[in-house]
């Protein structure tokens, strides 16, 4: 984007001018002032849309529209106490935002983008989000240590060099590129907090001990790095209702590029896109990353998100990622319950009257449900031990919220259970014709219920391309899926990071659930039901392409496998899994296979399906899936 030449205008006039606000129709208003030049090469001073916003609405207006142009939103000072934001909408209702054909751009860094609060029924249409200033940067390999301790990176011209200030850098996650940028080779991290020198104003040495042997990272001289920068917001919808984005685009995004948390829930994302920001001012080379973190992020909402037709590519984490919250059992007593509730759930009390919670037990097995009668928190309650260590984000006393729960039958739970509220993990969300591309974690990422995914395309992600799992222990993000449909999805190239982890497993396709600190799948039959896997396309995948654990009722049926494992795999042997099974079943129940056929396997391919002694009362084995040749002729094709 040109920068030159450069027109404000006053916020007074704006008001004035910009904005046209309609009831029903949309008015006439007065045209902005003319300037030569194309659209991308005036910047107009964006300070006077959030008022004029606001008093369209408190006067009633039902859509207000923003004629085209590109704003630059400044830095503003937030309330004391508050995040800070470029533009912050609190209580809006029956509103429609039509800013087709508009671009805004945000100057700040150290700010987030637009905040919806306590909205209801708001629709913002057409509007393109940009930063300023990149929020990742990137460089080029130039020296590694002799000794692999540390690695020298040129960063590009027009990135930013301030890799010292861990407000903006609070770590070193890297991505790892050829040199010509177009494939992505790996991740490549430090130690938090990371260690750095500034050798040059754009040449920094960062010391690694991936390079060191303990994980091995593919990085040579030459090679491309690109890292994140601080996790903001670029649009989040805090305790909302009924909200709807019409394509609505950010690129070059701050963190949560679309992030909705709490409320109502049941919003609309259509035709929406994270991509790469443009190449900035001087610089030689275009953005290898698209956004600091998930393309969407989902969390505590009482209804479920709608996503179709959205395009997501090049983020940094997750595409979509649907979650909840888990609560930590403390102490029980018949139909009375002491919890601590996780400290960064949008409700308090992490539970209303009338909710369902859904008990686990210490080795993550389902162990029941019962509704909430009533639910306060405590102020002065003591724990009388303090949090299995493994829980990893209850450990700080400081942030305890502990509550006293009473519910509608007695529930056998002990210490260290967990309760994952079912009524705020986004059920009934939907993911439908949506393209996903070259993502650097899991492609869509459900922790939730009554859901479907359809009609999918998923390409080039680092991890699973549809990946099903508690994070019980490291993230507290609930729950187990159930009365899930996955069908008519595209699956093609996925999986390509093969480092070891406890939250890395094989498969294009994954459904389990992993105990951390035991190292091993949560027994049968865990907590995942009803899951029907049907119809969908798997294309030159390498390793597992499905996996299945800890689930009971899961259907894989009609599913067209194309030229997999083509390269051997050793991914998932350091967790039991036999990397050479193109279907691998364990601690499961209730499992069907019916109509499945596989065009052409690879070496990597030792069998069609193995289901270990854990998988109980399995269907289908012999004739449920079957070896079709040659490679069907759409394929040969090269579609």
């Amino acid at each position: 984007m040109k920068n030159t030449p450069l027109c404000r205008w006053c916020p007074a006039l704006l008001s004035a001018l910009v904005l046209m606000v309609f009831c029903g129709a949309p008015l006439s208003a007065s045209s902005p002032v003319a300037v030569a030049g194309s659209p991308e090469a005036v910047i107009l001073d964006g300070s006077g849309l959030h008022a004029s916003i606001l008093e369209a609405a408190a006067a009633g207006k039902s859509g207000i529209v923003i004629p085209p142009g590109v704003y630059r939103m400044p830095s503003v000072v937030p309330p004391k106490g508050e995040e800070p934001w470029h533009l912050v909408f609190a209580n809006l209702k029956n509103l429609e935002i039509d800013a087709t054909g508009v671009t805004v751009i945000f100057s700040d860094r150290r700010q987030a983008g637009i905040n919806f609060r306590g909205c209801e029924n708001v629709t913002l249409k057409g509007l393109r989000i940009r930063r300023e200033t990149p929020t990742c940067s990137q460089g080029r390999v130039v020296a590694i240590d002799p000794l692999r301790k540390y690695v020298d990176v040129r960063i590009d011209k027009g990135y930013p060099t301030d890799l010292g200030d861990k407000t903006l850098y609070p770590h070193f996650w890297s991505n790892i590129f050829t040199p010509d940028g177009k494939t992505w080779k790996g991740q490549l991290r430090a130690p938090t907090p990371y260690v750095w020198e500034q050798l040059e104003p754009d040449l920094v040495r960062v010391f690694t001990y991936e390079l060191s042997g303990e994980i091995y990272a593919p990085v040579e001289v030459g090679d491309r790095l690109a890292w994140r920068g601080s996790v903001l917001s670029d649009i989040r919808s805090t305790r909302c209702t009924g909200m709807r984005f019409i394509g609505v685009s950010v690129e070059g995004g701050a963190g949560m590029a679309f992030h909705e948390t709490g409320g109502g829930g049941g919003h609309l994302y259509k035709d929406c896109i994270v991509t790469y920001g443009p190449t900035p001012p001087g610089a030689e080379f275009a953005p290898l990353l698209a956004t600091t973190a998930d393309g969407f992020h989902s969390s505590d909402t009482r209804r479920g998100p709608v996503l179709e037709g959205c395009r997501f590519e090049g983020t940094d984490d997750d595409a979509i990622a649907i979650h909840g919250n888990y609560s930590l059992i403390i102490e029980s007593q018949g139909a009375s319950l002491k919890m601590r509730g996780f400290q960064e759930a949008s409700n308090v009390l992490s539970a209303n009257p009338g909710d369902t919670l859904r008990f686990y037990d210490t080795a993550g097995v389902f162990a029941g449900e019962a509704v909430v009668r009533s639910i306060t928190r405590l102020t002065d309650y003591q724990p009388p031990a303090p949090p299995d260590p493994r829980y990893r984000v209850f450990q700080d006393p400081s942030r305890a919220r502990y509550l006293d729960v009473v519910l509608d039958r007695e529930i056998a739970a002990q210490p260290g259970w967990l309760a994952g509220n079912m009524d705020t993990i986004g059920r009934g969300f939907v993911v439908r014709n949506c393209t996903i591309l070259h993502t650097h974690a899991r492609g869509i990422l459900p922790k939730s219920a009554e859901g479907l995914i359809e009609g999918n395309l998923i390409e080039g992600t680092a991890r699973a391309a549809i990946e099903m799992l508690p994070e019980m222990t490291w993230w507290s993000e609930a729950d187990y899926c159930h009365d899930l449909v996955i069908r008519n999805n595209t699956i093609r190239g996925v999986s390509l990071n093969r480092r070891t982890g406890d939250l890395r497993h094989p498969g294009a396709l994954t459904l389990f659930a992993w105990r951390n600190g035991a190292g091993a799948y949560v027994p049968s039959p865990g907590g995942h039901r009803n899951i029907l896997i049907e119809g969908n396309r798997f294309e030159r995948n390498d390793g597992v392409n499905i996996l299945v654990t800890s689930a009971k009722g899961v259907e894989i049926k009609n599913n067209t496998f194309v030229s997999p494992m083509n390269t051997p795999s050793d991914f998932g042997r350091d967790k039991g899994v036999n990397p050479g099974a193109l279907i691998w079943l364990h601690e499961s129940a209730d499992i069907t296979l019916s109509g499945n056929r596989i065009e052409s396997p690879g070496p990597g391919m030792q069998k069609p399906v193995e289901a270990t002694p854990t998988a109980r009362d399995v269907s289908g084995l012999d004739n449920g899936i079957r070896i079709i040749e040659p490679l069907s002729q759409d394929v040969k094709k090269g579609s």
